[in-house]
C-alpha cells in the first residue's frame, strides 16, 4: 500500500528528530569541569568558573593551569575542529592527548598543575542539556530544516527523480549539521572511538550532499 505524502513526511520528520536525539544523547556523555579557559603563554588561563562547578572551591579566575596528568596545556587543545591542524602528526597527537584526558576524566583521576607548581585534583560532573552551547542547537536546527524542506518536496513529488535527489541531499545536510558538527561543538568526539564514528558520519554526509546536489543540477531543466 502506497504511503500518502502526509504519512511519508511524518516518517521522514521522525528520522530528523531521531538524528537530533542521537546527537544530544552522545553530547551529554561528555563530562564537564565547569571551567572555561583561554590560551596563555604558560598554559590555560581560567576565565570562568560555573556556579555548579565541582572545582569552584579550589580554583580561581585568572589562575593558569600548565598541565593536566602530565600533558602540557597547549593552544591546539582548545580548537573545535582538529582538521585545522593541517598535519597528520599534529592531528594524531591531538587525538591521543584528548583520549587520555577523556579517559582520565571518566575515572575521576584528573590531576592539574598550576603556574605556581600546585598540584590540584580536578573533579568532573555530568553534562546537562542546558550546558550545550547555542551554536549546537543552531547547527541542529539548520540540519533539520534543510532536511525537512527537501523531504517535503519529495513527499509530494515521489515520482520525480529530481525530488529524490533533493531529499537525499537534504539527508546529507542532516548528517553533517545535526550529526557531525553538533557533536564537535559539544567536544564529545575528541577521543579515538567517538571521533572515528563522528568523522565517518560527517564525511559521508558531505559526500552525499555534494554528489546529490550535482545530480540534482543535472536533472533540472
Amino acid at each position: 500500500m502506497k504511503s500518502t505524502p502526509q504519512q511519508l513526511l511524518l516518517g521522514l520528520s521522525l528520522i530528523a528528530l531521531l538524528a537530533v536525539f542521537n546527537s544530544v544523547y552522545f553530547a551529554l556523555q561528555a563530562p564537564m569541569l565547569g571551567l572555561s579557559f583561554k590560551a596563555h603563554d604558560k598554559g590555560f588561563q581560567i576565565t570562568h568558573i560555573a556556579p555548579d562547578s565541582p572545582n569552584r572551591s579550589q580554583l580561581r579566575i585568572g589562575q593558569v593551569v600548565t598541565e593536566i596528568n602530565g600533558i602540557p596545556m597547549t593552544p591546539d587543545l582548545l580548537i573545535e575542529e582538529p582538521d585545522q591542524l593541517n598535519e597528520w602528526t599534529a592531528y594524531n597527537d591531538f587525538l591521543d592527548k584528548m583520549t587520555l584526558l577523556n579517559d582520565a576524566a571518566n575515572r575521576q583521576s584528573l590531576q592539574a598543575r598550576t603556574e605556581q607548581g600546585e598540584s590540584i585534583s580536578l573533579t568532573v560532573r555530568e553534562r546537562h542539556i542546558t550546558d550545550l552551547p547555542p551554536l549546537f542547537w543552531f547547527q541542529a536546527f539548520v540540519g533539520v530544516c534543510g532536511f525537512l524542506i527537501a523531504a517535503s518536496v519529495f513527499a509530494f513529488r515521489q515520482q520525480d527523480k529530481g525530488a529524490l535527489y533533493f531529499a537525499l541531499a537534504g539527508l546529507g545536510l542532516l548528517c553533517v549539521f545535526a550529526g557531525g558538527i553538533g557533536l564537535q561543538l559539544a567536544r564529545i568526539h575528541y577521543r579515538r572511538p567517538n571521533h572515528s564514528l563522528v568523522f565517518l558520519r560527517q564525511s559521508n554526509g558531505r559526500h552525499l550532499f555534494c554528489r546529490l546536489s550535482g545530480c540534482l543540477i543535472g536533472v533540472l531543466p
